[in-house]
């Protein structure tokens, strides 16, 4: 609720209507909203490494 409450108004509008769109669609609607979903976030984790794996990264490797 607190990210939702960060968005500027046409985010918050975006993120809405993606919300409807999930809700009002049908079962195969909803599956390829799920995969696009999943790869827009896989996306943005290999776009964007974490600071976990950074700190892992210059450690080394695990033995």
């Amino acid at each position: 609720m607190l990210a939702f409450c960060a968005l500027d108004k046409r985010r918050q509008d975006d993120f809405l209507a993606a919300v409807n769109r999930y809700l009002y669609a049908s079962p195969r609607q909803r599956e390829r909203f799920r995969q696009g979903w999943v790869r827009h976030v896989l996306e943005a984790d290999t776009a964007a490494p974490s600071t976990q794996a950074d700190a892992g990264a210059q450690m080394g490797p695990v033995r």
